[in-house]
């Protein structure tokens, strides 16, 4: 698990990144990270860990598609959960970031105003 500084420098973002069925690559988790903190640094202080899940394309069942999963956990709040198919992961991993940025921001903004949260 990587921990990576958040920009108020309160205590850091913990980052759990797993690789299913192919071997780590520094690239990849740097890419992941940088993306992730970008979109996710104004909520630092409401984020407590980011679980990211990779899997990869060569799987049968995949259909030469890689996978990302992303669980971002915050404080009194539920969770904000993404997940995305495509045959270029990095891709994917891009899109599931973006979209795991603006459901954390929704997320936190209904929190905040009391409103119902999304399921």
């Amino acid at each position: 698990m990587a921990t990576s500084p958040n920009i108020t420098g309160d205590a850091p973002m913990q980052f759990d990144i797993q690789y299913r069925g192919f071997p780590a690559a520094a690239a990849l988790t740097e890419h992941v990270r940088r993306r992730l903190g970008f979109g996710l640094a104004r909520h630092g202080t409401r984020v407590t860990r980011v679980q990211v899940r990779l899997n990869d394309a060569i799987a049968p069942s995949r259909n030469g598609q890689g996978g990302c999963r992303i669980r971002v956990l915050l404080v009194d709040a539920p969770p904000v959960v993404v997940q995305d198919l495509g045959p270029d992961l990095v891709a994917v991993i891009d899109r599931c970031s973006d979209r795991a940025a603006r459901g954390v921001a929704i997320r936190l903004e209904r929190a905040h105003f009391g409103q119902r949260p999304i399921r």
